[in-house]
C-alpha cells in the first residue's frame, strides 16, 4: 500500500468532511475505522480517547515547533511528542489537517503536505470527523509554551507581589467586624487546614504534558481535570497549584501577624502615609497623626514667612484660617502627649 493510500484510509474523513453531512449535536468519530457516537458536552471517558490511556511510543520525538510566547530576542524551539499531537487530534479540540498545519507553523507546501501525511502515518495518529471543534486562546500553544507561561507567572507574582499588606488587611477585616484575636487565629488556621489540603490534592495529580505520563487518583475529579488540562495545555494545572499555594503563604502570614496580637503586640499599619498624597481610610492612628503634624508645620511655616513679609495686624486670630490652625495644632499636641 503506497502512503498515500494508507493516508487516505486513516484520514479520508478529514479530507471529505464536508462532502457527508452530520449531525452538529451528535458528531461521529473515527478510530481504527470504527464510528464511534461522541457527545460535544460527554463527561463518558470513553469519549476521550487519551484519558488514561498510554502509548508505547507516546515520548518519542514527532518533529520540532517554535514556541509561541518566546523571550524577546531569543527563538525557543520544543520537542513535540507522538503523545502530544495524540491530545490535539482528540477530544475535545478534534484538531484537523488545516489546524494541524498551525500548530506547528507550518506553510501548506507540496513538500510538507506529504511530510504530515507520512508523519501521521508512521506515529499511527488519526484525524477525527468531528467539525464542531472546541478551539481557545491555549489551542495554538505547545505544552512546553503553556508551562513555561505558568513557571514565569510564579516567579514574577513571588518577585514582585507582598502579600503582607494583603494577610494585615484579612486581620484587620475580621477585627472590625468583632472577632478577638484568638477567634482570628483559630478561623484563619482552619482556613490554611483546607488550604493545604487542596494543594496536597493537586500535587499527588500529574496531568499528561510533554514527556510526562498522567497520574490519577481513581475519584470523581479525574476526567474534569483531564479535560482542563486538555483545553489548557498543562497551564490549568501548574497555574491552579501556584495560585493556592500563594494563597496559603499569605494565609499564613495572617496566622502570624493574629498570633502576634494574641501575645499584646501591635499590628503595623495597615497603610503608610506618604507626602503629597491624599490620606485613605484605614490610615493608623500613628500614621494620621504624623500626617497632621507634617500639615500642621507647613500651614505654621507658610504663616511664620507672611509675617515676615506682610504687616502682622493684617492677621487677627478672629481669621478662620488662623482658627482652623490653632485647632490643628491643638489636636497635635493632645495626639503627641
Amino acid at each position: 500500500m503506497t502512503g498515500e493510500a494508507s493516508y487516505q484510509r486513516y484520514h479520508s474523513a478529514d479530507d471529505n468532511e464536508s462532502s457527508s453531512p452530520q449531525n452538529d449535536d451528535v458528531p461521529v468519530q473515527k478510530f481504527n475505522s470504527l464510528k464511534l457516537q461522541v457527545n460535544r458536552k460527554s463527561r463518558n471517558p470513553d469519549d476521550y480517547s487519551t484519558f488514561g490511556h498510554f502509548e508505547s511510543d507516546g515520548t518519542k520525538e514527532v518533529t520540532w515547533v517554535d514556541g509561541r510566547l518566546p523571550c524577546v530576542g531569543v527563538r525557543t524551539k520544543y520537542q513535540l511528542t507522538a503523545n502530544e499531537l495524540r491530545r490535539r487530534v482528540a477530544a475535545p479540540e478534534y484538531m484537523n489537517l488545516s489546524t494541524i498545519y498551525c500548530f506547528l507553523r507550518k506553510t501548506k507546501t507540496k513538500k510538507s503536505i506529504e511530510a504530515m501525511k507520512t508523519m501521521l502515518i508512521e506515529h499511527r495518529i488519526q484525524l477525527s470527523e468531528y467539525r464542531q471543534r472546541e478551539i481557545n486562546r491555549f489551542s495554538g500553544f505547545l505544552e512546553d509554551d503553556a508551562t513555561g507561561l505558568a513557571v514565569d507567572l510564579r516567579m514574577l507574582h513571588r518577585k514582585y507581589f507582598d502579600g503582607q499588606p494583603l494577610a494585615q488587611q484579612m486581620v484587620f477585616n475580621l477585627l472590625v467586624k468583632g472577632y478577638t484575636p484568638v477567634q482570628c487565629h483559630l478561623m484563619l488556621k482552619k482556613t490554611s487546614a483546607v488550604l493545604q489540603q487542596i494543594v496536597d490534592s493537586l500535587g499527588t495529580r500529574q496531568p499528561a504534558v510533554a514527556n510526562r505520563n498522567e497520574v490519577l487518583k481513581t475519584n470523581d475529579c479525574d476526567l474534569p481535570y483531564h479535560i482542563f488540562n486538555l483545553y489548557t495545555h498543562g497551564f490549568g494545572h501548574a497555574n491552579s497549584i501556584d495560585h493556592y499555594k500563594e494563597q496559603l503563604a499569605i494565609n499564613k502570614k495572617a496566622e502570624l501577624l493574629a498570633i502576634s496580637l494574641i501575645r499584646d503586640n501591635l499590628m503595623p499599619p495597615i497603610e503608610l502615609w506618604k507626602d503629597g498624597e491624599k490620606p485613605f481610610s484605614l490610615l493608623s492612628d500613628h500614621e494620621a497623626q504624623n500626617m497632621i503634624a507634617v500639615q500642621c508645620f507647613r500651614v505654621l511655616k507658610k504663616l511664620s514667612k507672611a509675617s515676615r513679609t506682610m504687616e502682622l495686624h493684617r492677621f487677627t486670630f478672629s481669621d478662620p484660617g488662623l482658627k482652623i490652625i490653632s485647632m490643628l495644632s491643638t489636636i497635635n499636641n493632645e495626639l503627641s502627649s
